[in-house]
């Protein structure tokens, strides 16, 4: 799961502590991790075919990869107001809604 962050202003939604990716486990699911690598106002997250996180920030636009070690890295960025994405795995292609410019963005990964 992603996580917005915390100490939100109501005005900006913007926060002082940002979020993070929380892994919470099916057999325990009231133990909770937080994996850092990548940070912000979270907002979408999908799993591609080969088990790695794409997490969109809809602060900055900022799109990362996570892999299954938990290594974050910024991929792309589209600008603020992406949302939240999806994986379309048997076409290997990232489904990216863009609010700010009420579009949605269809690209190949």
């Amino acid at each position: 799961a992603t996580t917005w962050g915390s100490n939100m202003d109501p005005k900006t939604w913007q926060t002082k502590i940002p979020g993070d990716v929380a892994i919470i486990s099916f057999e325990t699911p009231t133990k909770i991790s937080h994996e850092k690598g990548v940070q912000g106002n979270l907002d979408g997250i999908a799993v591609d075919k080969k088990g790695n996180l794409w997490i969109s920030d809809w602060m900055t636009g900022d799109i990362s990869m996570m892999t299954k070690q938990g290594k974050g890295k910024k991929m792309f960025n589209m600008g603020p107001g992406t949302a939240d994405l999806s994986i379309v795995k048997d076409l290997n292609l990232m489904v990216l809604p863009q609010m700010n410019q009420n579009k949605v963005l269809f690209i190949q990964l």
